[in-house]
């Protein structure tokens, strides 16, 4: 087999090799020049340096629920009642308005007043698995300004209840008989919101 050579002269070898490293040198600036920063890195805790690099594709963070909407009405966050006069509270308990009757009171005490009245008589049951410690609070409101009416006595709900239990309150509230539409708020804690009830007269 014939094979050929390429035998270069000591002059023009010398030349060629210089440019040869000149050339591999200018590469090798070049490239070194134009490579990429590398990824900045923040140190933490033990010195081992924590990668401050974009998160990769498809990772994605749950974006935080929105602060519940306060009726300006009661200054409260408001829970919707169904239509059979109930509603469940953000704490999991079950408030009905059982009834609201009109009535009479007669003041004999000093602040105390005599007139039309109506008694609100409300339910809250634990359907949790847990006993529950309550604060309830009942209000009552007439007309469409939502004017404050004078509560008068009251039997009320039970401080605390048994998983499954319930218990029944009643509440006595001074009231104008102009007044139409009376609306009662119930809060069974300082977290739970207003149950909102409409009673028309």
């Amino acid at each position: 087999m014939n094979r050929t050579r390429w035998i270069i002269g000591g002059a023009a070898a010398a030349v060629i090799l210089a440019s040869s490293v000149g050339v591999g040198m200018t590469l090798s600036r070049t490239t070194t020049d134009a490579a990429p920063a590398p990824t900045q890195t923040a140190p933490a805790v033990g010195g081992t340096p924590t990668s401050l690099a974009t998160p990769p594709r498809g990772v994605t963070s749950t974006p935080p629920a929105a602060p519940p909407t306060i009726d300006p009405a009661y200054g409260d966050v408001v829970v919707e009642s169904a239509a059979d006069g109930s509603a469940t509270t953000s704490t999991g308990l079950a408030v009905e308005l059982v009834s609201v009757t009109e009535t009479a009171i007669d003041g004999s005490g000093i602040g105390s007043t005599s007139g039309p009245a109506i008694e609100v008589s409300v339910r809250v049951t634990n359907s949790a698995g847990a006993s529950v410690t309550l604060a309830t609070t009942v209000n009552a409101y007439a007309g469409a300004q939502r004017t404050p009416l004078t509560p008068d006595h009251e039997t009320p709900v039970a401080s605390a209840l048994a998983a499954g239990e319930a218990s029944v309150g009643s509440y006595t509230f001074a009231v104008d008989d102009a007044a139409d539409s009376i609306w009662i708020t119930v809060s069974t804690s300082a977290d739970s919101g207003l149950v909102v009830f409409e009673y028309d007269r």
